[in-house]
């Protein structure tokens, strides 16, 4: 049965510190009942290499030169490639595998060939409501889950609603009433809790949810599991259930970013304006009341404790779908319903688009949404034109696909068009003067206009978000020109192409942006690494045209900016001069050097809250992070990554407010300062990837009441030498790619 806590027990083994240490790799993958195999193993990749970097469709240097297109998409390779890759990477490696929610023994069949069994003491743990499909998959005993017993039932409610405290005794009887009729199924408890943690504990209130009970069990259509759930959305304010609803439209399993779906239920005039606030602040006060509801799974939290993205429980899905149905609020396409006829205002596609594109008789003029889940299809300027013509009216569109053999050449044809996402290719648009939110994820997005043309002057006041943006002429002269006054978000990709003539467009183009709240900047590398052309870290510079003392002096006039991202940083934190005082979040990446200069410049943010350096550790230089006296006064997380920093200091009243420490792969530092312990405010300290030295001190170290510190060993070596076959694999296969083009076009 669906909802008796399969996954929540798998979740803890899977995270326990015992088997985190005991496994030196760990991957979680989704099966669903939907399984495509392929994007399963594309999915595990991903999981096994989080840390290696590729782009979608990006040609390397010299590609063209050679007549070569040196794809880095993995998704142009077959299946029986990625089971050969996955199985590569897994050979020798004790692995842990965990396979949730397994509803088919042919998914099985086809993927078992991509987990080595070398007698490492590697382990797949399944999770699945099918009997036939445990024993199918393994000859090792099957865990059966039991509902939960009367008493545990009450100990489950009990702590979820009453939190620890003594429940009223005139109201225990309507307590155990209500929990008697879930059946001893956890997802009803826990929605039940959710349902009166937000009421009264008062005769009145509870006598009337027992009502509600027992007005649904005498429906003889009503299974116990359905009861609560269908209970808990009919007592949803308004406000919430159309947004609670709108997951209904994601696929099952499916993990959403939370900041993208905010910005959806804007757009689809789902959030009420509560005074000055901002519409997407008030859109995350509703996601946050759905969480605390247990109706919604908070999936992926940051160190700063804000939800990063989410899931929702199959079952609860399933009754989005149903209700759904009800309001016609939207309708999921799949290979079984393909073939209804239907005339849909909100279409989520999650069948293949080749079967829906050549078979699908719906009438699409009232779409005004459109998802389409479908990661492995190849869009062709056919496909676009079919877009075009059928969803004319389209509000909000979000394709999450890899391909594209013609990239759209104008987006102004959805001329209602508010809001873009998730577009995995470069792509070249213009723009809707309705646009509110443009994102190309994994891609680049280059907008182009004519000099000449009405529409390169227009002013678009409803854009928000622009990422990730190709910084060109263009991009430079509309911002000038004032086209995008209520930017809040914009990511740009700055290309050492324009060295000679980068600074002055480049600050001038920041000048202006003065609604600007988040900010990322990534530069992209001259030259690319290849097996002809290594990248020696040894001689990175800073190449775009601009000194860094330039770039930052240019960000002074941003004095909203409160999030500042830097990609392929480099040497940028050597700066004798300040980031813009309302910075709270700051990210650099790529880090090669620091001094005391950049380091205070920092430190003297008195905004800033979090702090994550990334550095690369094929660079060979190392440098000191010195923490002078009262810096960093209200950082709350600090984290590194891979950074060269071979010692680190703090001075008397440096970082008071530190919560969260987090420190990985940083194989140069040997010890951490010993004021660090005295910090009252100090509760985690991970460090995964310990030098020697950092391990032993670490080792013999007494933690104080309230601060937990978890050390995690990893095999740094091994993760270097799994990349290097990767891309050693990716290269061999790109070649016989190429060699038989050429053999077909020799004939």
């Amino acid at each position: 049965m669906g909802g008796l806590g399969k996954t929540t027990l798998a979740r803890k083994v899977y995270n326990s510190d015992e088997v985190k240490s005991h496994f030196n790799c760990l991957a979680w993958l989704y099966v669903s009942n939907d399984c495509r195999v392929k994007e399963l193993l594309l999915a595990l990749i991903k999981s096994l290499m989080p840390n290696l970097e590729y782009e979608h469709g990006r040609k390397k240097k010299g590609a063209k030169q050679k007549g070569i297109e040196k794809s880095c998409d993995l998704s142009s390779l077959g299946v029986d490639e990625l089971i050969l890759m996955v199985r590569d990477l897994l050979t020798r490696k004790k692995y842990l595998v965990v396979l949730d929610d397994l509803w088919k023994t042919q998914d099985w069949d086809e993927v078992q060939d991509a987990f080595p069994n070398d007698n490492s003491g590697s382990k797949i743990l399944i999770a699945s409501r099918l009997k036939d499909v445990a024993s199918h998959t393994s000859p090792c005993p099957t865990y059966y889950l039991q509902l939960l017993g009367d008493d545990e039932s009450w100990k489950l409610f009990s702590k979820k609603v009453l939190q620890g405290e003594k429940c009223p005794s005139d109201i225990e009887h309507l307590g155990k009433q209500m929990v008697k009729s879930c059946g001893g199924l956890p997802l009803s408890i826990v929605v039940l809790a959710g349902l009166l943690a937000n009421k009264e504990n008062s005769h009145r209130e509870w006598s009337r949810v027992v009502g509600h009970v027992n007005w649904y069990l005498t429906r003889d259509e009503t299974q116990v599991k359905d009861i609560v759930l269908k209970l808990s959305y009919n007592n949803l304010p308004a406000r919430l259930k159309p947004c609670f609803l709108y997951f209904g439209m994601y696929p099952e399993d499916f993990e959403i970013p939370v900041r993208p779906l905010l910005q959806k239920w804007v757009a689809e005039g789902f959030i009420k304006q509560s005074g000055t606030r901002n519409a997407e602040d008030v859109a995350e006060d509703y996601l946050y009341e759905l969480i605390d509801l247990s109706l919604i799974q908070a999936s992926r939290v940051n160190v700063n404790g804000d939800v990063k993205a989410c899931r929702i429980h199959d079952l609860l899905q399933d009754l989005c779908i149903s209700e759904s149905k009800e309001d016609k609020l939207f309708e999921v396409c799949t290979d079984s319903n393909i073939l209804e006829r239907s005339k849909p205002r909100r279409l989520s596609i999650q069948c293949g688009m080749d079967g829906y594109v050549s078979s699908s008789n719906n009438d699409h003029s009232s779409v005004r949404s459109l998802f389409c889940f479908d990661p492995t299809y190849s869009y062709t300027s056919s496909d676009w034109e079919w877009h075009f013509k059928s969803f004319k009216l389209v509000r909000i569109l979000d394709l999450d696909i890899n391909q594209c053999k013609k990239e759209p050449s104008n987006l102004r044809l959805f001329i209602h068009l508010s809001f873009s996402f998730q577009y995995l290719s470069p792509m070249e648009c213009g723009t809707s003067n309705n646009l509110g939110h443009l994102h190309a994820s994994g891609g680049v997005i280059v907008l182009r206009g004519r000099n000449s043309s009405k529409a390169y002057f227009e002013v678009m006041w409803k854009l928000q978000t622009m990422s990730l943006i190709k910084f060109n002429r263009e991009i430079a002269c509309m911002i000038e020109k004032g086209r995008f006054p209520k930017l809040r978000t914009l990511g740009l990709r700055i290309s050492p192409v324009y060295k000679h003539n980068m600074q002055h467009e480049l600050l001038s183009t920041l000048q202006r942006l003065t609604h600007l709240h988040k900010l990322q900047l990534s530069f992209q590398l001259k030259e690319y690494e290849g097996p002809n052309n290594p990248l020696n870290y040894n001689q990175i510079e800073w190449r775009v045209g601009c000194k860094p003392i330039d770039l930052l002096q240019s960000l002074q006039h941003l004095s909203n900016l409160t999030i500042l991202k830097v990609h392929k940083a480099f040497d940028l934190a050597t700066c004798d001069i300040a980031f813009p005082a309302c910075i709270t979040k700051l990210t650099l990446t790529d880090v090669t050097f620091m001094n005391d200069d950049g380091i205070n410049a920092i430190g003297n943010l008195t905004r800033l809250r979090l702090l994550r350096l990334m550095g690369e550790i094929e660079y060979n230089g190392s440098f000191e992070i010195n923490c002078s006296a009262d810096s960093f006064s209200q950082l709350q997380v600090f984290e590194m990554k891979w950074l060269n920093v071979h010692k680190w200091k703090l001075g008397n009243g440096a970082m008071p407010c530190l919560q969260t420490l987090l420190i990985q792969t940083c194989l140069r530092l040997e010890s951490l300062p010993d004021e660090l312990w005295s910090l009252n405010s100090l509760r985690l300290v991970q460090v995964l990837g310990p030098s020697p030295a950092l391990s032993l001190e670490l080792a013999n170290l007494e933690m104080k009441d309230g601060c937990e510190l978890i050390i995690t060993e990893r095999n740094e070596s091994l993760d270097r030498r799994k990349e290097v076959l990767f891309k050693k694999v990716r290269l061999a296969l790109q070649w016989e790619k190429e060699w038989q083009r050429r053999k077909l076009r020799l004939g």
